[in-house]
């Protein structure tokens, strides 16, 4: 019971803390304020403001202790902050002393006591109390809060605007610690650990927090890093919160690629599967061109349709669909499904509306089905299709006719056969075809690429190449 009673003592350190701010400054003021006769009638408040100023910085510092051994804060900043509350606090009570040993009856009679003393406690008072509060700022909105408030409105543009030779770098210290750094760490790292989450190392992320682990290597619908960061920004779980800066269209990627390929610290980008996606991101970050910038070139179709109706984008958001514009300006979208709420044809349906708009489209592990394709058909000039483990046969294949401009199509993880993907040879536009781990045997995957030159066609099954700096281990029993 104790432990309860001081859990919620902790939890109100927040509120208690602004009472020795408001009072301690206005107690401070009023001491050089009435250093000259015009304002001595104030004198006599001092006193009283300053005692209570010091009880309640006591109280916020007792608060301030329990939060900190909470589990939710941690590091050099919380420690800092710990001692200089406990300054202020002490400060606050030498000033009340010097103060209060002055006689009421010449309490208004400055004489009676240097004044250098009062002024000078006074002074190192309103600097104890800013430096904590400022810690106490940090600890709680990040150690950024100051920039990202005087950056509202111009808003941060990519974290990485540009990296040369992308494929030599490690993809977790080149792209994915940046983006973590930037957008997580403030509430996610060493000083603070919100939901006793840590990110700035994959062993915490491994461990994951009170809502499970952040990240499931090789499982983006498993890690809660990908699952909270594709969540409507108007969700209470959508993370970046939604008064900080949030992620990049290609940071997003970037974090579901990572996770999708292992999420390992040491892998090369170049050794690393690549979706086309993936690769046409490498080049715009090879290039410093931005993700809106590469979006907006002659490849996107023309005419460009009407913008899509708010009140549909709204009902896919509120289901946990994400849809994002292709390029800045632009009214064609991106829509990934891998994030919705419930994965059936009600919320498929929900696409319907904005059928005309969608441009690119993912539905990863989403079971479709006769009535799911003929939903899908009415996105007659899509060009990004991800349909990765949707349980598609050769019969629902045969659907996929429709989309005349298709250009990219993955079809990982369904068991379709040599004989429904020859069907496909309709698509004219498509140039890039996925059918890793599909019923396709490795002759069949020859003879397709005879047949269809002008597509790449991925199968998988990748071994990579043993490089000088790796290393081996030979058991000898």
């Amino acid at each position: 019971m104790l432990l309860t009673i001081a859990d919620l003592f902790a939890r109100f350190h927040p509120i208690l803390v602004h009472f020795p701010v408001g009072i301690l400054v206005l107690a401070a003021g009023f001491i050089w304020l009435t250093n000259g006769d015009k304002y001595a009638q104030l004198k006599p408040a001092i006193q009283i403001m300053l005692f209570w100023g010091m009880l309640s910085a006591l109280f916020s510092c007792s608060s301030g202790w329990l939060l900190a051994a909470s589990g939710d804060y941690e590091g050099d900043l919380v420690d800092q902050h710990r001692w200089m509350g406990i300054a202020t606090a002490v400060a606050s009570g030498i000033l009340w002393w010097l103060v209060r040993r002055q006689p009421a009856s010449v309490v208004s009679d400055a004489s009676s006591q240097p004044k250098y003393w009062r002024r000078g406690v006074s002074a190192a008072v309103l600097a104890l109390v800013t430096v904590t509060g400022h810690m106490g700022g940090s600890l709680t909105h990040g150690e950024d809060y100051l920039q990202e408030a005087l950056q509202a409105g111009a808003g941060k543009g990519p974290v990485i605007a540009k990296l040369e030779n992308p494929d030599t770098a490690v993809l977790y210290n080149g792209l994915v610690q940046p983006i973590l750094e930037a957008r997580c760490y403030s509430c996610h790292g060493e000083n603070k650990q919100k939901g006793k989450l840590r990110l700035d190392d994959i062993r915490y992320m491994l461990k994951g927090g009170e809502d499970g682990v952040a990240l499931a290597p090789g499982k983006p619908e498993e890690s809660g890093l990908v699952g909270r960061i594709q969540l409507p920004i108007d969700n209470k779980d959508h993370m970046p919160p939604r008064e900080k800066t949030q992620l990049t269209a290609d940071e997003i990627k970037i974090l579901h690629w990572w996770v999708a390929t292992g999420g390992s610290d040491t892998a090369r980008i170049g050794h690393l599967q690549q979706t086309a996606e993936v690769k046409a991101l490498l080049v715009r970050l090879a290039t410093g061109a931005t993700d809106a910038e590469a979006g907006s070139n002659s490849n996107l179709p023309s005419p460009e349709p009407p913008a899509a109706d708010t009140a549909a984008l709204n009902a896919l958001q509120r289901a946990g669909v994400t849809a994002i514009p292709v390029a800045q300006g632009s009214n064609w979208l991106t829509l990934s499904f891998v994030g919705a709420f419930e994965k059936n044809e009600v919320t498929l349906a929900l696409l319907a509306p904005v059928a005309k708009q969608v441009l690119n489209l993912r539905l990863d592990h989403y079971p479709l089905t006769p009535k799911g394709m003929d939903i899908l058909s009415a996105c007659t000039d899509i060009q990004r299709l991800e349909l990765p483990y949707c349980k598609l046969t050769d019969a629902l294949l045969q659907k996929l006719g429709a989309f005349s401009k298709l250009q990219s199509l993955n079809l990982t993880g369904n068991p379709v056969t040599a004989a429904g993907v020859k069907n496909l040879q309709s698509l004219k536009a498509l140039q890039q075809l996925y059918l890793y781990q599909t019923g396709l045997a490795g002759a069949d995957m020859r003879v397709l690429q005879e047949q269809w030159p002008a597509v790449k066609i991925d199968s998988g099954g990748y071994r990579l190449p043993m490089l000088p700096g790796d290393t081996s281990e030979v058991k000898v029993n």
